[in-house]
């Protein structure tokens, strides 16, 4: 609403916002497949990591008014990140499993994967949730007050539960109309009305608390992040259970050596 769209139009244009992202995605994780085959999937993984936990950073200063620009640049390096990062760390993960087990390991990945996503939305939400509770209300009141609301209806219409601020923002609705009541709606100044019910009003009211709940989510993804790439890159050389009749071998970066299972099968032949 901000930038001129009608309410019920924001989660339509929000999705087409974020379509750099997946584009980014989509491009990375192609050439992040084709780069692990050639230099392993250590560095590429890390490096994945370590861009995303910085793109997380600049995000976290932009303001709730930002130009489209270096948001769609932002997104799509986010896009390239989790590109970059997802193909060569699947490949790492399968080639350390022999040939039997890579159905089961392929299954566990994606069950931690799938468990992390919402677990991660619960804890970004809940941020969003907690910081909000703190700010929105003292914003609401403040902010109808200086438009001319009457100081005791200002009060009650800040008692709006934050959960249900942040969905009428996501789901395009402007709740000025139901907080305040048809009769205290009635009793304004038709400038004042136009002004509390219109496209900029809401928007500015909770935008503030809820870029500074915002920020502190890209500041805790980006330390689990940068965490990620830690442990990314503490996985070693490449590393391949090559089951082919006779030896498995082990492919570190000083070169193939003899796992335990080849020195095994050795001695019974």
């Amino acid at each position: 609403p901000l930038h001129g769209y009608a309410y019920e139009d924001t989660p339509v244009w929000a999705a087409i916002y974020l379509i750099p992202l997946p584009v980014g995605f989509m491009i990375f994780g192609l050439a992040g497949g084709w780069l692990s085959d050639r230099i392993g999937p250590r560095g590429l993984s890390t490096a994945g990591m370590l861009l995303l936990g910085f793109c997380f950073i600049a995000m976290s200063f932009l303001p709730a008014d930002f130009d489209y620009l270096p948001f769609a640049v932002l997104l799509f390096l986010v896009g390239a990140s989790f590109g970059i990062f997802s193909s060569p760390n699947t490949t790492a993960v399968m080639n350390a499993l022999p040939k039997q087990f890579r159905g089961v390991g392929s299954g566990m990945r994606s069950t931690f994967q799938n468990a992390g996503s919402p677990l991660s939305m619960g804890l970004c939400f809940s941020i969003l949730v907690i910081v909000l509770s703190s700010q929105l209300p003292a914003a609401v009141q403040t902010s109808l007050v200086a438009n001319g609301v009457p100081t005791q209806a200002a009060i009650q219409a800040a008692h709006i539960p934050p959960t249900g601020a942040l969905f009428a923002s996501f789901l395009g609705y402007n709740p000025v109309s139901t907080l305040l009541g048809p009769d205290t709606l009635a009793a304004l100044p038709p400038a004042v009305e136009t002004t509390v019910t219109g496209t900029h009003f809401f928007p500015t009211v909770i935008g503030t608390p809820f870029a500074d709940a915002l920020h502190m989510v890209f500041w805790l993804s980006a330390a689990l992040v940068f965490a990620a790439a830690v442990f990314s890159y503490l996985r070693g050389g490449r590393y391949v259970y090559d089951e082919i009749e006779a030896p498995n071998v082990v492919f570190s970066e000083g070169g193939p050596e003899a796992s335990p299972d080849y020195v095994v099968a050795t001695r019974n032949s």
